[in-house]
Parts: structure tokens; sequence; C-alpha cells
């Protein structure tokens, strides 16, 4: 039910003339821009002239807002992966490289990461870095994405102090709008989480509120790291 018309044209009749394609080309060059992606078209030989064999064009309201084939932080994505995706309700976009965040941080990843049933049993990792970003030119990358047993998607923020909460409550926010946008998946499918190794009584009615999930992450299972819980 996302699609509202689905159009099959070969080149030459969508872009009869050159500067047709052209006006194209600026546009695709102006979204790679706002959301951070490369897209595969053009060339520095001809920079106005070069289509992929095969592409596809995301609009919405009237507006292109995704282009693919393109390549992301974690590779490339092809259009039939992305239709696929689409189709399956899955998210299309890639898990990138892990980022270094500091020692404390990248520890309790890795803890996440290996100790999933931690957080939830049954959760399936797919991947960390996830890149999200809007029409309007908004991007970020999500910590941690899971999906759970009821096939909803687990966007896990990790923070390790409490003092980092405020931060936290917002980018989740953005990041759960942003991911449903980004992958066209329905915002009520999406679920948000906090790890941390304290989380303030006081803090978990605000959390609970805003419709955020949290974990305290134990000192035990991160010993080496020296977190503080101030």
């Amino acid at each position: 039910m996302l699609i509202v018309s689905f159009d099959v044209r070969q080149v030459p009749e969508a872009f009869e003339k050159q500067d047709e394609g052209k006006e194209l080309l600026c546009q695709l060059r102006d979204l790679a821009m706002r959301r951070k992606i490369k897209v595969r078209f053009g060339s520095r030989k001809y920079p106005y002239e070069w289509f992929p064999l095969q592409f596809v064009l995301v609009y919405r309201s009237g507006d292109l807002c995704q282009a693919f084939p393109c390549m992301l932080e974690g590779g490339y994505v092809s259009p039939e992966t992305f239709l696929e995706h689409l189709l399956a309700g899955e998210p299309w976009t890639i898990g990138g490289r892990r980022k270094n965040r500091g020692r404390n941080h990248d520890r309790i990843v890795d803890y996440l990461t290996t100790c999933s049933e931690f957080l939830e049993t049954g959760l399936t990792f797919l991947g960390a870095e996830h890149p999200v970003s809007s029409a309007s030119g908004e991007t970020g990358s999500l910590d941690l994405l899971f999906r759970d047993l009821e096939g909803q998607h687990l966007i896990v923020e990790v923070k390790v102090n409490a003092s980092e909460l405020d931060e936290a409550v917002g980018k989740l926010g953005r990041y759960r709008r942003l991911f449903a946008e980004t992958n066209h998946i329905d915002s009520a499918r999406i679920r948000c989480l906090v790890a941390c190794p304290y989380i303030p009584e006081s803090r978990q009615p605000e959390l609970r509120g805003a419709g955020i999930e949290w974990r305290i992450v134990p000192h035990a299972a991160l010993a080496e790291a020296k977190l503080t819980d101030k």
C-alpha cells in the first residue's frame, strides 16, 4: 500500500530530449548531496548523458526522494535489492563501518552485539551504524539495529553516562522518524531503546512517556571499561 503508482519506461521514452535527461541528473546530484549517498548516474566523461541499464526513481508528493542504484557506507544497493526489501517490509539501508566513539561506548556496543539476549530474547542483529536521512537533508546513523520476534525493528542508542540521556531522547525520536522515512516503514513498527550503565529512577518515567525503552548495562560485564555511573 506504500506504492501509489508504478511506471516502467525505457530511457528514450522518458527523456526524449537531452535537456530532460540533464534536468534529472541535476536533481540526482542535489539528492545525493542532501542525503549523503553516491548515486550511480552520470560520469566524468559524459556527466549529462549516462544512465545505468536499470534504475529506480522514487518520488514522494511529486518530489524525487530516492534513486537506485546507489552507494552507502555499507556498500552497493541495487534497484532489485531496494524493491525486494520494500516488498518484505524490511530496511534497505546497509549497516556501515563501526566508528570509534570512545573506549567505553565501544565496549557497550560489543557487549550488546554479542549478548543481544540481554536486551531481549529472540532478537536478530541487523547491523551497526545504519544511515538514515530525510529529503530535507537531515542525516544520522543508528548505533545498533535489531528485529524482534514480532517483526518490529528495534533501534538502540548507546550512552555511557546518565548525563547523556537528554541527548538520547532527542536522537531516538529523530531517528525513528528518519528510519521510517528512509526505509518506507510504518513508524508504529519501530521501537526505540537506550542502553546505559546507569539510568536514575527519576528519569525512567520521562523515557516511558517518550515511548523509549531502556536497559541498564551491568557493570560486571564491562568491568575492564571502568564505566562510571555519574
